[in-house]
């Protein structure tokens, strides 16, 4: 059963360091990888004419990102976690593989896992910790429990009717991901998980508003509009929200808050068009309704005014309000209302749009069309097995560049000279144009491998590549894992360029 715990402070980020072992045992070091490929919010593709949807690009960005995974048994004993460095994000709508740190004994036998992935923590004050180092994975007075990451919740204090938010925090808006009793596939050392797709954990509610564009002959020309209070009703949206959900919604039983949200005017002057019912929402889909508000919004037919757009935490209810409104003609006013209502419940589960659209007719009378739509993100599914790398032949070492070689322990074990490098090859052929990386495991401060950060993909030319040693002093050994980048997305390319399972060693 969830707990209700509210988390507080952010933890700031950390880097993998190496752990130090014999290079003549590698058993002995926690040296085996768990890979995971994460999907990343992209910007809608808007019509370069009239530009892209306010404060889009902020609604996508990742500022932090922290992964954790725990065994699926009773014990839900975590098995590794990171927080990732900031240079490793990939572009808005990519997708990056990174690979953690874990224990041979895991790897060995992997278990069912549960996975959970938070970005942009501090934007819900979350404080929930990663391993330090990476001989740390399993440290439970360091890592958080299983418990405080599944049952973590934004409060009160966040995304709520009391604190609203109209614009995108400095942090960024909480995206999260989590998936339970995952198989993990591969082979000790190398193993992995499916992909996962970061969702933003709160929606959003926009209004705009339109009225028909009147000649001056006409008397009505003569009427002025004021928008003078929008109201969300009370006891809708929930106190909390748990953090990480794998349903379309992850409220948390029990109570919600009382208090009505309301947004007061005036908000007069409202811009005009021929045709103001062309910007209703009629079915839709989203990529093309947000072109729709953006053109309006370029061409001065539709409203945008400061804080026609608010975060809330998602909720399950039918959410309903009402438009407060007054119209002056020949010095009279008269104050009206409408009220508003979603179609169904759970239309504003998290990740969602909610558009209030209100325009007004040639009687001055107010003519609403609620739209409620996924966020832009397009959800897609990566299957790497189908990814079009190819090596021929495989990777493989000059050994006479090598001090020696031997086969031990299910590698062949190449052994550098300190003075001069040991030279291998990856033979890779497409995709043409992509860019090879060569991963370290191991002792990586005491070796230099080139190229850095990664080599170009030519079918013509193999990727050359060196593994000397470092200024640094001292004995160990690495082993290489290889990854293909292209198009915005990493790709692990060892089952395609390993043959020879290859460890280079100082001694």
């Amino acid at each position: 059963m969830r707990m209700r715990n509210f988390i507080p402070v952010l933890l700031l980020g950390w880097l993998f360091t190496s752990c130090v072992y014999d290079a003549y045992d590698p058993g002995r070091c926690m040296d085996a990888t768990l890979d995971i490929t994460v999907e990343f919010p992209a910007v809608p593709v808007l019509k370069s004419e009239v530009g892209e949807v306010p404060g889009s690009a902020a609604e996508n960005a990742i500022h932090d990102l922290k992964i954790w995974v725990y065994t699926s048994d009773d014990h839900h004993a975590p098995v590794t976690s990171m927080t990732v460095d900031a240079s490793e994000f990939p572009p808005a709508g990519g997708a990056r593989r990174y690979a953690l740190h874990t224990s041979r004994t895991f790897a060995a036998d992997p278990p069912l896992v549960d996975v959970f992935i938070l970005a942009n923590a501090a934007s819900i004050g979350c404080n929930l910790k990663t391993a330090d180092t990476w001989e740390n994975v399993s440290n439970t007075e360091i890592v958080s429990s299983w418990a405080d990451v599944h049952d973590a919740v934004i409060g009160a204090g966040y995304f709520g009717v009391a604190s609203p938010v109209h614009a995108v925090p400095e942090g960024g808006l909480p995206m999260s991901a989590m998936a339970q009793s995952q198989t993990v596939s591969g082979s000790e050392p190398f193993l992995g998980l499916n992909p996962l797709a970061l969702t933003r954990a709160v929606s959003k509610f926009r209004w705009v508003f339109s009225q028909m564009s009147f000649n001056s002959s006409n008397p009505e020309a003569l009427a002025q509009i004021s928008i003078d209070k929008i109201t969300l009703g009370g006891g809708q949206i929930p106190k909390q929200e748990y953090v990480f959900t794998e349903g379309s919604t992850g409220i948390v039983p029990g109570e919600y808050d009382p208090s009505p949200f309301v947004l007061t005017g005036p908000w007069t002057n409202l811009p005009s068009s021929s045709t103001p019912e062309r910007y209703r929402y009629v079915n839709q889909d989203a990529l093309t309704y947000e072109n729709l508000l953006a053109e309006g919004v370029a061409l001065g037919e539709l409203s945008h005014f400061d804080g026609d757009v608010t975060y809330f935490r998602e909720s399950d209810l039918q959410l309903t309000g009402r438009i407060d409104y007054s119209v002056t003609k020949a010095g009279v006013t008269e104050q009206k209302y409408k009220d508003f209502s979603m179609n169904a419940p759970g239309d504003f589960a998290r990740n969602h749009i909610w558009t209030l659209y209100g325009y007004f007719v040639r009687d001055m009378s107010l003519q609403l069309s609620v739209g409620v739509l996924p966020w832009d993100k397009q959800f897609y599914s990566i299957d790497f097995s189908d990814a079009a790398i190819w090596a021929d032949p495989k990777f493989y070492v000059e050994e006479s560049t090598a001090l020696a070689a031997e086969t031990k322990d299910g590698y062949r074990n190449i052994y550098v000279n300190r003075s001069s490098p040991v030279v291998a090859y990856a033979p890779i052929k497409t995709p043409v144009g992509g860019k090879l990386y060569i991963r370290t495991m191991g002792q990586d401060d005491l070796f230099e491998v080139t190229p850095s950060p990664f080599g170009v993909i030519n079918p013509d030319v193999p990727v050359k590549i060196t593994i000397g040693a470092s200024d640094k002093t001292g004995s160990g050994s690495i082993t290489l894992k290889f990854v293909v980048e292209a198009g915005g997305r990493e790709m692990l390319a060892d089952s395609e360029l390993i043959d020879t399972r290859y460890r280079f060693i100082l001694p």
